[in-house]
């Protein structure tokens, strides 16, 4: 106890050092950046005689300071690192559901990931089988249309991962439910990935980022394995093995570079960053992938290699180059085509996908003629309509557990 008091008053000590050193800094190394913004303030002063000079003068030296305030940058990082070195288990924020909280396996977890309160739209027990019997509607309107549904795992798994006290954990009984109510239909083929990895004793360990809320590229991976072995021994689809196996793919790791959406709210010298690996085919491929969002307001298409379209952006040969999850595809958005021009099947296939999804739809474009890409989150056109239009041969829904207890997710009716 004595000497948990004496690193406290070390830190309080350093912490108000530091305080100093900015508050002396500043003015000194940003005096540019510092007088320009009081000098902005002085100019619009003398032009506007009828503004509240006293009110004014105090705003535009609280906004010249702050807004050049040495260190600035790095105040996510010095945070997180008193937290650490006081062993905080917990880093609260002020925006609801982004609160982090540290396992005893050293990973970063949203609170709003491993409780009950994960917001308004979550739903219960029997809001869940509501959201499975949407989807077993939908596979009966389109009887000559294979359905899958691909289940994720969760980062947070009470059977793994201790959590400090007062912590409750997610609750897999919703799920359980709602994949219970979807096997009820024959029709739909379900894979478990939480099963997969039990039945094939994987080291969980590995299957997410350490400060991402995601699963690593790697599981993703494996992810994509396990849909084709599905896919060709369930539907019969004429799917080449040596297309999926890990021999003929490349994988290039990054190191400690990647800082994900757990680690942004912490800094990096909370639990530090994480390695990520970009996984690519050895074999040849083409393909012509297009793509938009409301913000960008105009189709965007890529064409090449694997490398050169899927991937989004992905330059090796530049200068501390820094992948991230969404080099894969593009990032959470209505809806991506991607067109196989070297496809050893006429197959073609619509994914509707969470966040999850993303790497894994990249890899089964591999596969198909045609992959599309849907999010219903941002998908003006409804699901139902889609599907219709599109007439694809295989529907497959690849969801997270968080997915799954939403409704904005199951929202079949589009965006419009």
């Amino acid at each position: 106890m004595g000497k948990d008091n004496k690193n406290n008053k070390i830190i309080t000590y350093a912490f108000l050092i530091l305080l100093f050193a900015v508050f002396v800094l500043t003015p000194i190394l940003n005096y540019r950046a510092v007088g320009s913004e009081l000098l902005k303030t002085y100019r619009s002063l003398q032009d506007d005689k009828t503004k509240d000079k006293p009110k004014t003068l105090i705003n535009g030296i609280e906004n010249a300071w702050s807004s050049n305030l040495f260190l600035q940058e790095k105040y996510v990082d010095l945070f997180g690192l008193t937290q650490r070195m006081m062993n905080k288990s917990m880093i609260y924020d002020a925006e609801k559901g982004k609160t982090v909280v540290k396992g005893d396996d050293g990973k970063l977890y949203f609170v709003s990931d491993v409780t009950d309160i994960s917001g308004e739209d979550k739903l219960d027990n029997e809001g869940v089988i509501k959201n499975a019997e949407k989807i077993i509607a939908l596979a009966n309107v389109y009887s000559d249309i294979d359905f899958v549904f691909v289940q994720a795992p969760f980062k947070y798994d009470e059977r793994f991962i201790n959590l400090p006290n007062g912590i409750v954990p997610f609750r897999n009984e919703p799920i359980d439910y709602f994949i219970e109510r979807l096997s009820q239909e024959e029709r739909i083929d379900i894979i478990d990935l939480r099963k997969k990895i039990e039945e094939q004793n994987k080291d969980y360990s590995t299957f997410f980022f350490k400060t991402d809320h995601h699963w690593t590229i790697g599981t993703a991976f494996w992810a994509y394995q396990m849909v084709a072995e599905d896919m060709k021994e369930k539907f019969g689809y004429d799917i080449d093995d040596d297309y999926y196996d890990s021999s003929n793919w490349e994988t290039v790791t990054y190191r400690s570079c990647f800082l994900g959406s757990q680690g942004t709210r912490t800094g990096a010298l909370y639990a530090g960053k994480d390695d990520i690996d970009i996984i690519y085919p050895k074999y040849d491929t083409s393909f012509i992938k297009t793509y938009s969002t409301k913000n960008l307001g105009e189709k965007i298409t890529r064409q090449g290699a694997f490398e050169e379209s899927v991937l989004e952006n992905y330059n090796p040969e530049k200068t501390f180059y820094k992948p991230t999850y969404n080099t894969y595809l593009y990032s959470d958005c209505d809806e991506i085509v991607v067109e196989n021009k070297l496809s050893a099947t006429d197959k073609k296939i619509l994914v509707v996908k969470d966040s999850f999804g993303i790497p894994v739809s990249a890899f089964l474009t591999t596969l198909f003629e045609e992959t599309r890409i849907v999010d219903l989150r941002y998908l003006e056109t409804g699901l139902d309509e889609y599907i219709g239009e599109y007439s694809p041969d295989a529907v497959i829904f690849i969801y997270n557990p968080g997915a799954v207890t939403s409704a904005a997710f199951f929202d079949f009716e589009g965006q419009k």
